[in-house]
């Protein structure tokens, strides 16, 4: 058959109107920094989104200048609601992903384009820019309409969140309102000229907010100064006193944070809260860049609501730490016939840890998992499971600390990064059974009438080596603490695969929990007073159900509950691990004030042989006044660490 000149020109004329228009918007679906306009490498499955492929962008939730923190005297809310995304102007557009669409040729001077997003939750959570003429960058809403000019060049758009991802519960968020979004966005593009139309879509996600884990280096140590704390005129030499002695400690952190080659020194915060790793969770967002990563560090903080309450602790976090590149949230779920109190720890940060990234059973976790402890049956989660649930990316492992009076994880257990495994680290873990063993050793060798605790002026160490062993109450506390803690431990056996090459296992004693003014009671004079109205001053027992008729179960009363003997090793500070550039892994552990033989503290000396293994120096520090507080090292401070870190 022959086909003529003129019937090809016939066949173009008569095809469809809008089959030469084409629009095409693409962002970097392939996480290379990116976004390819010229090749099809963001092409391939852009209207999808996994963990490993889509398009990422940032919760915009800094305060660029300090204009919130002017806030400081408003109510809660309104400054927790105030950010640099509350409403349509940009004021860092260095946390905004790109969004371009290809040059669109032949277009007639009717043209007319419109970028927008359809689903109502994420219209309320996302904000999209386009270029101005100069440096700056306009809003962009449905109703924008992009000329035949600006289509022919191609759009320069760039897109940022008003929030991070949210559970869908009933909770409250202090982030004005915003509820139930998972972070992921379709943002359409539809171009008309004449008769003829073309759409297209790109799909994006907002990437999670992922907490820190020990392999990453510290960049900022903090703590409490306790500044503000007040006492009445007859107790100001033993008020003096203590603070002299909590300087005294953070004196020394601050030497090692030195040694450690931490670019920072420690930073303070002006609360009466003691316990710094409580009232926050310091966690980050990223995305690649054309650079490398850009990353936004953003500040969680307890869902505890009585948290802060005569110490604003929580609203330094909106006031102080919030900035350029810092967002903060608090996430405060409804969970209904859960009993709330002043007296809950189990909702405090310092309750929840990271376990450094793993494979197991198929599954990566490239940023870890969070560890968090519960009740005894494992059905009361912490309150700020859901907002990191949300997230996506590190699967909440839960284990029993319900067995601790304070209740946190961090009392007895850690994750060491080390060279010395391919996983790249190991779980540290509090271990009665060692240090039972190390005082049967001294009794043998005839030092069993020497003090278990070798500090001065507690009531502690009248109790002999001898005393301690041949209690029946302390070997039914630290058989029930043992038990316990190997069931944690077969929990993340199963949950990451460790095995028991990668546990070190670290003295430890535990005793029936005593709290408030009995646990002070007969104890060194300069310690009779403490405030008690101030409820972060000591940390709080952990919260048990009374009744609750959802959760029927065997009731842990406070008699019940087990707290350390002397300071735990385990709660410490891991400054840096291997691979810090021009200083060795250095641990920071609470001096324990073991039994003392030859000069040398036993407790000290097992932990340095068994950190020193894993290639790190220890620095002990005296901790003492927080320990007596019921908190150690780890739980009086808080850490800034690397954001760098790829994920995706």
């Amino acid at each position: 058959m022959k086909i003529s000149f003129l019937g090809i020109v016939l066949a173009v004329a008569l095809r469809p109107a809008w089959a030469a228009l084409k629009a095409d918007i693409r962002a970097d679906t392939n996480r290379d920094g990116h976004v390819d306009l010229l090749g099809d490498s963001d092409m391939e499955g852009k209207t999808r989104w996994n963990s490993t492929h889509g398009a990422l962008f940032l919760a915009n939730i800094g305060d660029a200048g300090g204009r919130c923190a002017d806030m400081s005297a408003k109510d809660y809310a309104v400054l927790a609601a105030c950010h640099n995304a509350d409403d349509d102007i940009q004021r860092a557009p260095q946390y905004m992903a790109p969004v371009r669409t290809v040059p669109i040729p032949g277009l007639s001077l009717s043209a007319v384009g419109h970028v927008s997003v359809l689903d109502p939750v994420a219209q309320k959570n996302v904000r999209i820019f386009r270029r101005d003429n100069g440096t700056g960058w306009d809003i962009v809403t449905s109703k924008t309409a992009f000329n035949a000019c600006e289509l022919s060049a191609g759009l320069e758009l760039g897109i940022d969140a008003r929030s991070p991802r949210m559970p869908g519960d009933t909770g409250s968020s202090k982030m004005d309102g915003m509820q139930g979004w998972d972070g992921r966005v379709t943002v359409h593009f539809n171009v008309s000229d004449g008769k003829r139309m073309a759409v297209d879509s790109v799909m994006l996600r907002v990437a999670p907010v992922l907490t820190h884990h020990h392999a990453q280096h510290v960049d900022t140590l903090f703590a409490s100064e306790i500044s503000l704390l007040q006492a009445p005129p007859s107790a100001a030499k033993k008020v003096a006193a203590i603070k002299r002695s909590l300087a005294a400690t953070r004196a020394e952190v601050q030497a090692s944070i030195r040694k450690a080659g931490v670019r920072n020194p420690l930073t303070l915060f002006d609360t009466d809260d003691l316990w710094t790793q409580d009232f926050f969770e310091p966690a980050y967002m990223s995305m690649p860049g054309p650079n490398g990563t850009v990353s936004m560090r953003i500040m969680v903080a307890t869902p505890d609501k009585f948290r802060g309450r005569g110490t604003d602790a929580i609203r330094l976090l909106f006031t102080t730490m919030r900035r350029q590149g810092v967002g903060a949230v608090q996430h405060v779920p409804s969970r209904p016939g859960r009993v709330t109190s002043p007296q809950i720890s189990r909702d405090a940060m310092g309750n929840l840890e990271t376990i450094p990234p793993h494979e197991h059973n198929g599954r990566r976790y490239p940023a870890g998992r969070i560890i968090m402890g519960g009740n005894s049956t494992l059905e009361d989660s912490p309150l700020f499971e859901a907002f990191f649930a949300a997230q996506e990316m590190q699967l909440p492992v839960l284990v029993d600390s319900s067995w601790l009076g304070v209740g946190h994880v961090d009392e007895f257990l850690q994750f060491l990064p080390t060279n010395s495994t391919p996983r790249g680290w190991k779980l540290v873990v509090a271990d009665p059974p060692l240090a039972l063993q190390l005082l049967r050793d001294l009794r043998a060798r005839g030092h069993g009438d020497g003090h278990i605790l070798s500090h001065s002026g507690t009531g502690a160490q009248s109790m002999s080596i001898d005393a301690l062993l041949d209690s029946q109450k302390i070997a039914r506390a630290n058989d029930f603490a043992t038990e316990r803690i190997a069931a944690a431990v077969d929990i993340l056996r199963n949950q990451t695969g460790i095995e028991s090459r990668d546990i070190i296992r670290v003295p430890a004693l535990f005793k029936f929990f005593r709290w408030g003014r009995a646990a002070r009671k007969g104890k060194a004079a300069d310690m009779d007073w403490w405030p008690m109205d101030h409820v972060a001053l000591d940390q709080q027992p952990a919260y048990m159900y009374t009744g609750s008729s959802n959760l029927r179960r065997r009731e842990i009363r406070l008699s019940e509950t087990l707290e350390a003997l002397f300071p735990p090793l385990v709660n410490g500070i891991v400054l840096n691990g291997p691979g810090n550039a021009g200083a060795p892994p250095r641990y920071v552990a609470p001096k324990p004030w073991g039994p003392v033989l030859n000069g040398s503290d036993v407790f000290e000396d097992e932990a340095r042989v068994l950190y020193g293994a894993e290639g790190f120096e220890v620095d002990f520090v005296d901790d003492w006044t927080y320990f007596r507080r019921h908190g150690d090292l780890h739980c009086a401070t808080n850490t800034l660490r690397d954001a760098e870190t790829k994920w995706w």
